[in-house]
């Protein structure tokens, strides 16, 4: 069992609640979208956009950095060693997990929607 301080996966939250923001490749210009999106909106309203509830890839990456930095003795991420990383990808898979469970975030819907395969039987 993972143990993140309620504190850390509160300012978690916080990140992934603010505005999103998507990561952009000056090289290649393409940008990075999130796959995962708060369960209610972000507004006061009874707005159903998607843009209400989407996760920026920024975001995404940003708390799961903090996250990495809080639980692995303060460490810069490229000073981590390769058991050290895979921990770190076990941390946020956890808190990923804990959040869906809470219901405070899910799986972009519009992925899901493409991951759905229509199988019909015709016999």
């Amino acid at each position: 069992m993972i143990n993140i301080p309620d504190k850390l996966l509160e300012k978690i939250k916080e990140i992934l609640v603010s505005e999103p923001f998507d990561i952009f490749n000056e090289e290649n210009e393409t940008i990075t979208e999130g796959n995962l999106e708060l369960v209610d909106s972000r507004y006061d309203t009874d707005s159903l956009e998607l843009e209400d509830r989407y996760i920026g890839s920024a975001n995404i990456f940003i708390a799961a950095s903090l996250l990495t930095f809080a639980m692995l003795n303060e460490k810069s991420i490229r000073d981590l060693s390769d058991e050290e990383l895979e921990l770190s990808s076990k941390y946020w898979e956890f808190v990923v997990d804990k959040l869906k469970s809470d219901r405070f975030i899910r799986d972009d819907s519009e992925l899901v929607k493409e991951k759905i395969k229509l199988v019909i039987d015709n016999t």
